[in-house]
């Protein structure tokens, strides 16, 4: 077999996007407001039922509605759409392909169902291959490709400013096959109270973040955002999403640095300074944000 070895150099690259939260986070709105930066002609192929057209006033975009969501349609809309010359398309959802009508999972459970052994594993041997040719098409297509993924939502009680336990609502994993975000080059987590965007690159899982006081889509947030996505593809290939320029905040180390000490101080406010409830929020262990409590006023 002859393999060709070749010189690795920066070239501008296509976005691969995904945005991922409960319902109204703002993942329709964030997406659209993105994709008009990176070009002219924004195709969205709509499958929560006109639902995208809500920002007809605010954006200039065209759709492709899907009623049936198996992934050989998605696959086809997507397809269609670069065809008509899209420089951008926006899956809104890409869930759909995974939990809705004629999609992943209710295919399997269709075959499984016909089967003689009602065995689900056999199933997936028949799906999967679907479901990956789906995903090589994002991957693969000439045109920006922005996904929105639903979330598993979940209720939990925090302190608000006042000290008051109040319910907050949390996205959880994504619903689509576990590691769905992983083929991205960027993905973006969206919380529908503090509104927190962390855009972490698939490449190397660093993550930036954003606070805001306000709910979407009142506010432009992601301004900050969509033109460096951008500027960062035209610039360095992969690389793509920091939320301002290097000069603007500092190198990669000290933006890190700066990202895990605002978390943190968030956190321990946000739990009336208890470390146990803090580093559970966090996911770590006491003694471990014990230790990034030391770093952080070593580096003060």
């Amino acid at each position: 077999m002859q393999f060709q070895i070749k010189k690795a150099s920066k070239s501008q690259s296509r976005a691969r996007v995904a945005l991922m939260g409960p319902p109204g986070s703002g993942k329709t709105f964030s997406a659209l407001n993105m994709a008009q930066h990176l070009g002219a002609r924004v195709i969205l192929i709509d499958t929560e039922r006109g639902s995208a057209s809500k920002y007809a006033d605010e954006f200039d975009f065209e759709v492709l509605e899907l009623d049936t969501f198996n992934p050989k349609t998605y696959i086809a809309a997507i397809a269609a759409a670069e065809e008509a010359g899209a420089d951008v398309i926006i899956i809104d959802s890409l869930s759909h392909a995974w939990i809705g009508k004629d999609g992943a999972l209710e295919m399997v459970d269709k075959a499984a169902a016909s089967s003689s052994n009602k065995n689900s594993f056999t199933a997936w041997k028949e799906v999967t291959p679907l479901h990956n040719q789906l995903v090589e098409t994002i991957l693969r297509a000439k045109a920006h490709v922005f996904v929105t993924l639903r979330t598993k939502t979940e209720y939990v009680i925090e302190a608000n400013e006042r000290g008051r336990l109040v319910p907050r609502k949390v996205g959880l994993a994504a619903l689509q096959r576990d590691g769905i975000e992983y083929e991205f080059d960027i993905c973006g987590v969206l919380d529908t109270d503090s509104i927190r965007r962390a855009i972490t690159h698939s490449s190397d899982r660093i993550i930036y973040a954003i606070d805001l006081a306000e709910h979407l889509p009142e506010n432009n947030v992601t301004t900050g955002a969509d033109s460096s996505v951008r500027e960062s593809l035209e610039a360095s290939g992969k690389h793509a999403g920091a939320l301002s320029s290097k000069h603007e905040q500092g190198g990669l180390e000290e933006r890190v640095k700066r990202f895990k000490g605002n978390v943190v101080k968030e956190t321990l406010a946000a739990h009336n300074g208890n470390r146990s409830r803090a580093a559970s929020s966090l996911g770590v262990s006491r003694p471990k944000l014990h230790r990034l409590l030391k770093e952080l006023e070593q580096g003060s």
